[in-house]
């Protein structure tokens, strides 16, 4: 009897040590799952703190520093008073509003772009946009149907022009009916009719990136990825290098850029800017993540408001792949 009951407590004892290890298993595995969600919160929430304040700090350097024909000109100092223009110093660095992308604070990158050196899709019948898809592959008829269709798409009225669609159009295939409105967003051009099946996605990849809501800003030559000024200025490789070298460091009239580009492109010069618009889009993201848009209008002559945010939207990074193609700088030198 003594041999049985020494046994059966040896059993129970065993079981129990079973049970406990079990336990404390999964007490472990518990553990260990909310220490690492609890990790990643805490890293999503960083992340999420550079990136406002990153782009906090973007907007007020923007908003109270000067710029050139290409960058913001970055004072260690801030000056406080009026320069003749032929007098003006250079500065202490220069950051450029031509979407490089440039390292910002904790794991955050940013791009500025001057939207000026973009291309207007709220005013398709401008010749950046069918400029922009017969360089990217879009044949030249394709190319007069997404003008057309963007144009119905954005102008007021109800009126079908040639080669577009209007509401019926669009209620007959069952899709919402154009807003016959400016567009919200540049993703906002893949709801016009047709232009799904017409843009590839490795054309849309090239398309994306140049794309804004702006309109009648003008252009900025100085400002413009290279993609763009091959295509608005017909431009083979050599004479984009030539261009973009020149305009490095000063801003070109219509003759020169005629000169350089070869004189049967044509550009209105009425159209070209001396100096960056103060509608400037500002890109942040980091690593592997999705990639935020803001459109910011600098408004110094506006009482109560230096600036003002007109639009936002945020990017896939599939989406936003080509957003910035060039390396990513050292820290930038405005949030060193």
């Amino acid at each position: 009897m003594a041999t049985r009951s020494e046994g059966f407590v040896l059993v129970a004892t065993l079981w129990v040590l079973a049970g406990l290890t079990i336990l404390a298993g999964y007490v472990d595995g518990v553990t260990t799952d909310s220490v690492e969600r609890a990790t990643l919160a805490r890293q999503a929430l960083q992340r999420e703190l550079d990136r406002r304040n990153t782009k906090a700090t973007l907007v007020y350097l923007l908003a109270t520093n000067r710029k050139n024909h290409r960058a913001l000109v970055v004072d260690n100092e801030q000056r406080f008073v009026e320069f003749v223009d032929e007098q003006l110093p250079p500065g202490d660095a220069e950051v450029a509003l031509t979407g490089q992308a440039y390292a910002g604070l904790g794991e955050i990158n940013f791009a500025i772009q001057d939207e000026a050196g973009m291309v207007p899709v709220n005013a398709p019948n401008a010749p950046q946009l069918a400029a922009m898809l017969r360089h990217v592959g879009v044949s030249a008829q394709d190319a007069v149907r997404v003008v057309a269709r963007v144009s119905d798409y954005v102008d007021i009225d109800v009126e079908l022009t040639l080669n577009g669609a209007e509401h019926f159009d669009y209620v007959r295939r069952g899709l919402p009916p154009p807003p016959n409105w400016l567009m919200a967003s540049p993703l906002e051009l893949k709801k016009v009719l047709g232009l799904e099946q017409i843009i590839t996605d490795e054309q849309w990849r090239r398309l994306r990136p140049v794309l804004t809501m702006r309109q009648g800003i003008g252009l900025n030559v100085s400002t413009m990825p290279s993609e763009l000024i091959a295509a608005l200025l017909d431009a083979d490789e050599r004479a984009v290098r030539d261009i973009m070298g020149e305009s490095g460091t000063r801003p070109l009239d219509a003759s020169r850029l005629m000169q350089l580009a070869g004189w049967a492109a044509t550009i209105d010069p009425e159209e070209l800017r001396v100096l960056p618009a103060d509608h400037l889009r500002i890109t942040t993201w980091y690593a592997g993540g999705a990639r935020h848009v803001a459109g910011i209008h600098l408004t110094p002559y506006v009482d109560g408001a230096a600036w003002r945010q007109d639009y936002r939207y945020t990017e896939s990074p599939v989406d936003g792949a080509a957003s910035a193609t060039s390396p990513i700088s050292v820290s930038a030198p405005l949030l060193q």
